[in-house]
This record gives C-alpha cells, sequence and structure tokens, in this order.
C-alpha cells in the first residue's frame, strides 16, 4: 500500500529540529513515598513522568509558547505490548490556515500546562505547517518504522524504536499489529483464556512525558464479585483477539482478584512508583527489564533537561549537529543529550568508537569541554 506520510529528510529535521521547554507546572497529585521513606515528587515524575488518563487527554487543547492555539489532541496511538505511546494525533482542525490536517507528534514533544488545563508544544505555526501529514483513516500505513523515524526526527526526538528492547527495533506486520488508537481500547471488551467476558477497558494511565502506558484500567468488579471496582493491569498482560475486537487477558481470576484494585470514585496515585511496581509485581511484570533505558541504568526523561532557554539552546545545537551528520548510524542519533545549568550529560549506545568521537567532538565545541559528561558506550553489536 502507498503510504500516505511525507516522509522527512534527515537534512531538514536537522535544519528544523526543535526540542520541547521542559518543566511545566507540576499538579496537584500527592507526593510519592519511596522505600527509603523520602517523599520526592520529582523523584517519581523524572522516573514515570506526570500521569494523565488518556479519557482527559483526547480533546485537550494543544498551545505553543506564545499561547497561540496550535490544535487539540485527537487521539493517542499505543502499543501495549512495549508499554509505549507511539505517538499523538493533533488535529488542527483549520487554524494553521491551510484547512483542517491531522499530524503525529512524540509524545515527549509535550509538556503538560496544569493551570491552564492545556497541553504545550513548543512549535510555531509555520513548523506544523510544513510538518508531516497523518492520515488519520490509514494511521496503520502511518505506523511503519520508516515514517516515524522521520516524524520523530522532524520534532528534534529519537525515533519511536530506539524507545524500545532491541527485539522491537525491527518492526514487522505482527509487531505494528499491536498499535492501536487509545480511544478504541477504551471501552473493549476484556476476556480471559476462557472466554469469559472479564470486563472492559474503562482507561489508560498515560504519561507523554515518559512516553509510558503505565496501566490500563479494567471494570472488572462484576467478574470478580466486588461491585463498582476497577482493576490496574499492565498493558504487557494484554494481546488481542483473532478479530481484534476484544483484548485477551491471560490470568485466574483469583490472581486478579488478590492484585490491587480500587473503588470507582477513588482512584490511586499512578505517580506513586511504590504502587505501581507493585500492580506490576501482582501480574509478574518487570517493566524496568522491557526498556533499553531503565535496564541500562540510563533512564532519561524530558523532565532531566533544563528549562533555562540557555540549557534548550545548546541541547538543540547539539542534536541538530548530530542528526544532520550523515556518516552516523540511527543508533548514535538516538543518544541522549540532556544539558542542565550548562553541564551536558551524554548517554546511550553507538556503534563504533569513531561515532563516540564524531559526537563529542560535536558537543565540546558547543559546550566546552570541561562542561561535557560523556557516558557513551561503544556497543558493536548494536542494530541500525
Amino acid at each position: 500500500m502507498k503510504c500516505k506520510w511525507v516522509l522527512i529528510t534527515r537534512t531538514l529535521a536537522a535544519a528544523v529540529a526543535v526540542w520541547p521547554a521542559m518543566g511545566a507546572e507540576n499538579n496537584t497529585t500527592a507526593q510519592p513515598e519511596h522505600r527509603d521513606g523520602v517523599s520526592s515528587r520529582k523523584e517519581a515524575l523524572e522516573k514515570f513522568g506526570r500521569a494523565n488518563r488518556a479519557h482527559d487527554l483526547i480533546g485537550m487543547s494543544v498551545k505553543n509558547g506564545q499561547n497561540e492555539k496550535l490544535g487539540k489532541v485527537n487521539d493517542l496511538i499505543v502499543d501495549l505490548p512495549t508499554s509505549h505511546i507511539v505517538g499523538v494525533i493533533l488535529s488542527t482542525g483549520g487554524i494553521l490556515g491551510a484547512g483542517s490536517k491531522d499530524l503525529l507528534v512524540p509524545p515527549a514533544a509535550f509538556t503538560s500546562d496544569a493551570a491552564d488545563k492545556t497541553l504545550r508544544l513548543m512549535a510555531d505555526k509555520n513548523k506544523l505547517t510544513a510538518a508531516p501529514e497523518f492520515d488519520a483513516k490509514k494511521w496503520e500505513e502511518g505506523a511503519q518504522d520508516a515514517s516515524l523515524t522521520g516524524v520523530y526526527e522532524y520534532y528534534g526526538q529519537p525515533p519511536y524504536h530506539a524507545w524500545n528492547e532491541p527485539t522491537v527495533h525491527n518492526h514487522n506486520l505482527a509487531r505494528r499489529a499491536a498499535y492501536e488508537r487509545a480511544s478504541k481500547l477504551i471501552g473493549m471488551q476484556v476476556r480471559n483464556s476462557q472466554d469469559e467476558k472479564v470486563g472492559k477497558v474503562e482507561d489508560l494511565v498515560v504519561s507523554l512525558e515518559s512516553s509510558r502506558v503505565h496501566e490500563v484500567i479494567v471494570a472488572a468488579g462484576g467478574f470478580l464479585g466486588l461491585g463498582d471496582e476497577y482493576s490496574a493491569v499492565p498493558p504487557s498482560s494484554f494481546g488481542f483477539n483473532a478479530q481484534r475486537d476484544a483484548l485477551q487477558l491471560n490470568v485466574t481470576k483469583e490472581a486478579m482478584k488478590n492484585a490491587p484494585h480500587f473503588k470507582a470514585n477513588e482512584w490511586p496515585n499512578f505517580e506513586d512508583p511504590n504502587y505501581v511496581n507493585g500492580v506490576n509485581r501482582s501480574y509478574n511484570v518487570d517493566n524496568t527489564g522491557r526498556n533499553v533505558r531503565d535496564r541500562n541504568g540510563q533512564s532519561v526523561t524530558p523532565t532531566d533537561q533544563g528549562n533555562d532557554q540557555a540549557d534548550l539552546k545548546v541541547t538543540q545545537q547539539i542534536r541538530r549537529e548530530i542528526v544532520g551528520r550523515k556518516e552516523l548510524s540511527v543508533t548514535a542519533k538516538n543518544i541522549k543529550v540532556i544539558t542542565v545549568n550548562g553541564h551536558v550529560t551524554l548517554r546511550g549506545p553507538v556503534k563504533t568508537a569513531e561515532e563516540k568521537r564524531i559526537i563529542s567532538e560535536i558537543t565540546d565545541r558547543v559546550a566546552r569541554p570541561e562542561n561535557v559528561d560523556n557516558q557513551l558506550e561503544v556497543n558493536l553489536t548494536t542494530s541500525n
């Protein structure tokens, strides 16, 4: 099938790449209590990101740094097996002056404005006018790996497959079949391996900052004999049935009953690592082993990036130059660049020592060697 995306060349991506401003206002969710007894909302947000209900995000207004309205969130595309958000569908609604069109935007390009109840996207209208258009009716085509890479680079973000484990790097048709709209998942029937109706999907708990789907909320109180209660279930515990009109949850009724559940009007704090980890343990899921950054002890989310304009400018310039170097592999272009108070940290794998040298030279020139912490690792087995 012919792809309906406008593929953006790396040169264009390098010329116009942006990096989102970080550090939007915190909301009023209670601080989590860590195992060491130290309450730290900041640490929780750095690891998990700000938790939102997908139902609340869909339809939310999107503005830029100049407070200009750019459109609204039409939907989210999620990948339950990897617990990730593939992209946010932004509907411009004719605001850009060129008719209504949908765009796919990397989730981490957004920041939350809790006070204004909007999302912020650090891009002007000209950039969005020239952005790759997303055909909402044929989004399965747009979810192809090459198209996703072009879109992510356009917004100055590492390609989607860089956020996942190595076995997911080569997205084949079977893997892409796991992509689905959040709006379609909400309300979808959930059945167990005995084909018994467990309940339905009430909502998804997601974080745009960390590009994660934290939990799937299932209304399963009737099935469990618990009345009006919801169960939080790790997204990787689900699969689709053959018709793709229901989710299959291969867990016993007893196991699900013993796992965390809550009343419909008393939602827990999904920004609490202890709660989320407890849910995952109940279903024998270890999310830290499913994400390359976490597994390597290199968990980096947009909340690490400094909000100062000088820091943002440094990161943006370094990333532009890295993306623009044709001799660098996709792996090298996926490395993390974080600038805080003028200090730049480089993290992630590169394929060769020469790639590490090139990136080091770029960073040293932009930020000066004394301000650079180079944690890049040469990994000859890393796929491109």
